[in-house]
């Protein structure tokens, strides 16, 4: 430990009370005076208001380790998988003692894409792969995703994609690592999937168009609306992040950074039939050509995308 944490935690004498305590959830001590030590034999506690936070030289079933709390459950690293073994403390005046003892399970009801991928055993291997595990956060918090066949929309946060890891994998984890702790950020970007956005809306486009031109007497400019998008120049859809990338960064830049994994995320993504519902270059010039005819179109064949 470095001279700043042991000037935040100082140690306390065996017989020196704490600073402060909770009283009906509020601190009652000096603001600056939150953290110290205690020592239990040759044990240490370190405490922020009141609460254990973490232990070192702790007695555990491998021999004397050190112990940290993620604020719901105490754990010790692991032999390397799982990342984590989790377990209780039993702080005495001697010792202080780490039993292994499995995280309490709670009722687990994903909806959306996390339904998806939390069917998917190849999925939920890959999540002892830290990168994988990191990729997967990257890639599902802040964004919105569409269901291609039953447009069924599904929005997920940081902490969403955070504790979605943490129930679906087998290596400790706790949502707190992601969202806040060490493994928040991997470096890199999640892969796009842009250009399966535009095949997408192109290929329910055409549906649309197949099924007017079956109907009389539909109003030309409806139809007109429809082949603006089908007869544009394919040039002007974008291709994939990775071609926009490579014209304006060499390959060794940081974005490349863990494309693998950032890959395999997108493709159990995909194969799940999910895209990002961002907007696509063909949504934007269907709404700026004129929506009322497509509305009108999609009201007349029953097909709506």
């Amino acid at each position: 430990m470095d001279k700043k944490f042991y000037e935040k935690y100082p140690l306390l004498s065996p017989d020196e009370p704490p600073p402060g305590r909770f009283v009906d959830r509020g601190w009652q001590g000096p603001a600056t005076a939150d953290s110290w030590r205690t020592r239990h034999g040759i044990a240490e506690v370190y405490w922020q208001r009141g609460y254990p936070h973490g232990a070192w030289n702790v007695l555990t079933p491998s021999g004397r380790e050190d112990v940290t709390s993620t604020g719901s459950r105490w754990r010790r690293k692991g032999p390397g998988q799982p990342r984590w073994i989790s377990g209780k403390i039993e702080i005495s005046p001697d010792d202080v003692v780490f039993r292994d003892e499995p995280p309490p399970k709670f009722p687990y009801n994903p909806k959306g894409l996390e339904r998806a991928l939390a069917n998917n055993r190849q999925f939920i291997a890959e999540l002892r792969d830290l990168r994988f595990a990191q990729a997967v956060h990257s890639s599902l918090r802040g964004h919105e995703f569409i269901h291609v066949d039953t447009q069924e929309v599904w929005a997920c946060t940081g902490e969403n994609a955070a504790y979605m890891i943490e129930e679906l994998g087998d290596s400790g984890d706790a949502g707190e690592d992601f969202e806040r702790g060490p493994y928040h950020h991997l470096r890199g970007e999640p892969s796009d999937d842009r250009i399966c956005i535009e095949r997408f809306f192109l290929k329910k486009i055409q549906e649309l168009y197949d099924a007017a031109i079956t109907i009389k007497d539909v109003p030309q400019d409806e139809l007109a609306a429809l082949r603006h998008c089908l007869s544009m120049d394919r040039a002007e859809l974008p291709e994939t992040h990775k071609l926009w990338k490579m014209a304006r960064f060499p390959l060794g830049h940081e974005l490349y950074e863990n494309i693998d994994v950032y890959d395999r995320v997108a493709a159990y993504i995909q194969e799940a039939s999910w895209l990002r519902n961002d907007i696509s270059a063909t949504q934007h010039r269907l709404e700026h050509f004129n929506p009322s005819p497509l509305i009108a179109l999609m009201k007349r064949t029953g097909r709506w995308f």
